[in-house]
Parts: C-alpha cells; sequence; structure tokens
C-alpha cells in the first residue's frame, strides 16, 4: 500500500510524495479506507497479498508523516479477510469493517492503550438469511455506536449498528434495505 498526504494553506491543496508503506508478508496489497481522527494521526485499512486483513498507522510529528508497518488483523478461521472501511471516532479507538473468506461481513475494533494500537480478531457479523455479506463502510458518530453498510448474496444492500456496552461491542444481525424495483443494488458509503 502506499500512502499521500494532503495539506490545505495559502488557498491551494499540495500533496506529498507517495510513500511506500512496509508490507506485512510480502509486496503485494491494498489499502482501502482511512480515518483521521486528528490532525497529527490516521489509521488506514486494506489487504495484503496473503489475504489478510491489515492496518497500519501514521503520525505527524513536526510536519513529518511516519506509517507503521502493515499489520495482520487475525481472522475468524476462514482466511481470505478483505477490510475495505474504517472509522475512529477518538484518537484510541478505531472501528473497521470488510468481509471474510467464508462470505461473511466482518468487523474488528482498534483500540490505543500504553503506547500500542491492538485489534480484536475479527468477528463475523450475524447474517440476514442470506450467504455472502460484504460490508463495505462504517461510520462511528460515537465511541458507542457504529453503523456499516454493505451488500449481501442477492445484492441487496444491508446496514448493521454496532453498540458498546459494558466492555462489548455488539452488532445487530445484517438487515437488508428494500431496494428501488431494480435487480440488484448494494451500499458503498456510511457517511
Amino acid at each position: 500500500g502506499v500512502t499521500t498526504v494532503g495539506t490545505y494553506a495559502s488557498g491551494a491543496w499540495s500533496w506529498s510524495t507517495d510513500y511506500a508503506l512496509i508490507s506485512a508478508s510480502n509486496g503485494l496489497g491494498y489499502l482501502n479506507d482511512v480515518s483521521c481522527p486528528s490532525t497529527t494521526l490516521c489509521v488506514a485499512v486494506g489487504i495484503d497479498g496473503a489475504g489478510n486483513g491489515v492496518t497500519t498507522v501514521g503520525t505527524d510529528a513536526s510536519g513529518t508523516w511516519r506509517w507503521s508497518p502493515e499489520s495482520p488483523v487475525a481472522n475468524d478461521g476462514t482466511g481470505g479477510v478483505y477490510l475495505s472501511g474504517v472509522s475512529c471516532p477518538s484518537v484510541t479507538l478505531c472501528v473497521a469493517v470488510g468481509s471474510d473468506g467464508a462470505g461473511e461481513g466482518v468487523t474488528t475494533v482498534g483500540t490505543y492503550a500504553s503506547g500500542a494500537w491492538s485489534w480484536s480478531t475479527e468477528s463475523p457479523v450475524a447474517d440476514n438469511g442470506t450467504i455472502g455479506v460484504s460490508l463495505g463502510a462504517v461510520s462511528c458518530p460515537s465511541v458507542t455506536l457504529c453503523v456499516a453498510v454493505g451488500r449481501d448474496g442477492p445484492v441487496h444492500g444491508v446496514t448493521t449498528v454496532g453498540t458498546y456496552a459494558s466492555g462489548i461491542w455488539s452488532w445487530s444481525p445484517a438487515s437488508q434495505v428494500a431496494n428501488d424495483g431494480t435487480p440488484a443494488g448494494g451500499l458503498l458509503d456510511a457517511v
């Protein structure tokens, strides 16, 4: 994966040179989404060449961005995990979503403590009775609430709501959204 940083000053945007990240397992992989809870911290998610969901953390110190090596997230045993969306409602909490090798939507929660990020094992979201649920995006308006969107096997839009209480994240089953009368569709972004 590669990153670039844009800055806005004097009415114009300027972009840094692309920065190639150190891969978790080999030189292949993609970063799919990024969330920046502050002007000095960004977290990106994606997939590496070995089929692992990966994260990387970027920090700005005195105007220079540094990115951690891509780090795989423990999978749920199905392999083939693809992290496609991330939202960080605070500088110590991020939630990422995607899909796994069994065709289930998955979530993982990243927390920052004692100078390090740690990510929970990717956990499948209960499906809606169909196969092939894929979560594409997530938005967390608070540290206790997230909404993720995507599609299911018949290619309907789906949503799931994550809530945090008593130290545990729980997610509603993926729920189909009524389509607009066309044969297929899906939800691509959560704002």
